[in-house]
C-alpha cells in the first residue's frame, strides 16, 4: 500500500499516469469484491473449510505477487538517483520509446529526471520525517489530508459492515452478504470510468463530484433509517450503491495519486509513508468505532461521514492543486513553496518572478528547467569544482552503471552499445 503508488507514478507518462493508477486500484477493488463472493459461497459451507477456504485462495495470490516480483524493473528515478544512469536511460526508453533509447522523448525523460536528482545533491537531501515535514509542509498536509477524507468519508463503514448495515434496514442473514456482493459488484464497475476522464477531466473535478454526491448519499441513508418505512430496506441498498460507485469514481484512487505525484524525488518515500500510515490510522479509527456508533447513535452515524464529506470538498476546492498532465519534475512549479535552493519566487536573477506564481505550468517553463538555468548562469558552479554539474550525466550523458545491465532488451543493449560508440 506504500510502495505500489510510488513505483506505478514513476514508471507511468504524464499524459495517462492517473489513468494507469485507476486502473491499478480497479484491480484493488476486484480482489475486494472477489472477497464478498468468496465469503457468500462459503457461508453454505458447515465445516471449517468455511473459513479455510478464504485463506487458501489468499496464500495463492500471495504467492503469485511474490513471484511477479522478480519479474518487475527498477524505476528509472531510483535508477538515476542511485547513479545507474545507463541502466536508467533503458529502463526510460522501455517505457516511453518502445527500447529505443536514442529516442528523443527518451533523452528528454532522461535528462529531466537526472537534473532534478542532481539539484537534489547540491542543496543536500535529508529525508527526516520531520525535515520533509517542516519544508513541505503543504504538500504533506495534502497528502495525509487525501487519505484521512478517503476514510473519515465513510467508505469502510460499508466495505467493512456492509452486512451489518443491511441487516439494520432490514436484510436478514445470507440476504445481507448477498446484497454485499451486488453492491460490490457495481463498485467494481465504478472505478471504470475514471480511467478515462482523470487525465481529461483532472483530479479535483472528480474529487469534488465525489463529495457532493457521496454528502448526498450519506444524508439519505441517515433519513432513511430514521423513517423506517416499508421501503426503507431497498432504499438504504440503492443510496450505499450510489455511495460506493462515487466512492469508487473519485475519492477510492485519486487520494493514492495526489501524494505520490505532489512529494519530489528526495521526500516521495517519506511522504508516501506517511500518506498510507494516515489512511490506515484512520482505516483502524473507523474500523473500531462503527460497530460501537452503530449501537449507540444508530441511524445519525451516518451524519458524521457526511459531513466530513462536504468538509473535503471545501479543503479540495481552497487547497488541492491540479497535477494531470504535469512531469513529476514539474510539482515544483505547481507549489513553488520556497523549499528549493533553486526556487524561483526566491531569486531574482534572470528570472520573472510575477510570471512564474504557483499554478502557471502551461505558459512557462518547468520548475525544473528553470532551476537548471539559474544554476548555469552561476559561474562559479561550472568552474570545474563542482564534481556534480560537470558530470556527464548534468549534458544529458549516461555514465557507466556501477554493476551489470541484466534484463535488458536485445535492442536495447545494442541501442546502448551503438550510444557508447
Amino acid at each position: 500500500s506504500t510502495i505500489v503508488p510510488i513505483y506505478q507514478s514513476e514508471i507511468s507518462p504524464p499524459h495517462n499516469r492517473g489513468k494507469l493508477a485507476c486502473i491499478e486500484f480497479t484491480g484493488n477493488i476486484c480482489g475486494y469484491a472477489s472477497s464478498v463472493w468468496v465469503d457468500y459461497g462459503c457461508s453454505y459451507f458447515e465445516s471449517n473449510a468455511s473459513w479455510r477456504v478464504p485463506l487458501f485462495i489468499q496464500c495463492i495470490l500471495g504467492l503469485g505477487l511474490f513471484a511477479g516480483s522478480f519479474i518487475i524493473v527498477e524505476t528509472p528515478r531510483w535508477l538515476l538517483n542511485h547513479d545507474h544512469d545507463v541502466e536508467g536511460l533503458i529502463v526510460i526508453a522501455d517505457l516511453h520509446s518502445d527500447g529505443d533509447v536514442q529516442d528523443h522523448r527518451a533523452h528528454e525523460e532522461y535528462r529531466g529526471i537526472k537534473e532534478t536528482v542532481l539539484i537534489s545533491r547540491l542543496e543536500g537531501e535529508r529525508k527526516s520525517y520531520s525535515y520533509v515535514f517542516k519544508r513541505y509542509r503543504t504538500r504533506m498536509l495534502i497528502a495525509m489530508s487525501s487519505q484521512m477524507f478517503a476514510q473519515l468519508n465513510g467508505i469502510n463503514v460499508i466495505s467493512y459492515y456492509a452486512p451489518m448495515v443491511f441487516e439494520q434496514a432490514g436484510w436478514v442473514g445470507r440476504e445481507a452478504i448477498l446484497m454485499t456482493g451486488i453492491n460490490g459488484i457495481i463498485y467494481v464497475i465504478s472505478t471504470i470510468l475514471p480511467w478515462h476522464l482523470v487525465d481529461k477531466w483532472g483530479r479535483k473535478p472528480i474529487l469534488l463530484t465525489g463529495a457532493i454526491v457521496m454528502g448526498m448519499a450519506l444524508l439519505s441513508i441517515s433519513f432513511s433509517l430514521f423513517i423506517n418505512v416499508h421501503a426503507t430496506p431497498k432504499l438504504v441498498v440503492f443510496f450505499v450503491i450510489i455511495f460506493n460507485a462515487f466512492f469508487g469514481f473519485s475519492w477510492g484512487p485519486i487520494p493514492w495519486l495526489y501524494p505520490v505525484e505532489i512529494a519530489p524525488l528526495s521526500a516521495r518515500s517519506a511522504m508516501a509513508s506517511c500518506s498510507t500510515a494516515t489512511n490506515w490510522l484512520f482505516n483502524w479509527l473507523v474500523g473500531i468505532m462503527t460497530p460501537i456508533l452503530q449501537e449507540k447513535i444508530a441511524w445519525r452515524l451516518y451524519l458524521i461521514h457526511a459531513t466530513s464529506c462536504f468538509l473535503s470538498f471545501w479543503c479540495v476546492f481552497r487547497v488541492y492543486p491540479e497535477t494531470a498532465g504535469l512531469r513529476l519534475e514539474d510539482m515544483d512549479s505547481v507549489f513553488d513553496d520556497r523549499s528549493s535552493t533553486f526556487s524561483f519566487h526566491g531569486s531574482t536573477a534572470g528570472v520573472d518572478v510575477d510570471s512564474t506564481a504557483a499554478g502557471n505550468t502551461t505558459n512557462h517553463q518547468s520548475g525544473a528547467a528553470m532551476a537548471r538555468q539559474h544554476a548555469l548562469a552561476q559561474p562559479s558552479l561550472l568552474d570545474g569544482t563542482n564534481p556534480i554539474l560537470n558530470t556527464p550525466a548534468w549534458r544529458g550523458e549516461p555514465s557507466a552503471p556501477p554493476g551489470g545491465n541484466s534484463g535488458q532488451s536485445i535492442r536495447s543493449r545494442k541501442s546502448v552499445a551503438s550510444l557508447n560508440a
